[in-house]
């Protein structure tokens, strides 16, 4: 990963946000802009070869108005311990033969809150990554994420069918 943004406080500006590459930090729910409608795009996370991250300094929660979009390099949500990032907004990929893995990094919690579409690996290599909505882990076309828990996946009473789930000494 090549360097830090922070984007911290309430920013007013109304476009999408990508990290390609790196680390992008945030305080709240207004740190990435002023979301004023749904955007599948809201916040893209990799570049073609390249991982892009979102971590969570703080409790954050993205609405329904953030979408990810994960670009074949995959993205990397680190929530820091004793905090909690929801993302309430869709998580799809970006290519119609998508390589790249979702991770979660940090002690705290990740929660999925909305029907995501991406059908990349989710690797829970810290902290917890909490489904809170049904259909968190659908996929797309047939196809689900394949999971890989070193950490906690907290299906929330969720059913959940997966083509591969391994791990090293996590919980399910």
């Amino acid at each position: 990963d090549t360097g830090t943004w922070a984007l911290l406080g309430t920013n007013t500006f109304l476009g999408n946000v990508t990290c390609a590459n790196g680390t992008l930090v945030v305080n709240n729910d207004k740190s990435l802009g002023a979301k004023t409608a749904v955007a599948a795009a809201g916040l893209t996370l990799g570049g073609s070869t390249t991982r892009g991250t979102l971590r969570a300094i703080n409790d954050v929660t993205l609405s329904a108005r953030y979408g990810v979009t994960l670009h074949s390099g995959g993205g990397r949500f680190i929530a820091d311990e004793g905090t909690t990032l929801t993302v309430n907004g869709a998580i799809i990929n970006r290519s119609a033969t998508p390589t790249g893995t979702l991770v979660k990094e940090g002690l705290g919690t990740l929660v999925l809150g909305a029907a995501n579409t991406f059908t990349t690996e989710l690797h829970v290599a810290e902290g917890v990554v909490a489904l809170a909505h049904a259909n968190a882990l659908v996929g797309s076309n047939g196809i689900r994420p394949c999971l890989h828990v070193s950490g906690t996946l907290n299906l929330g009473g969720n059913i959940v069918s997966t083509p591969v789930l391994r791990g090293a000494g996590g919980v399910v």
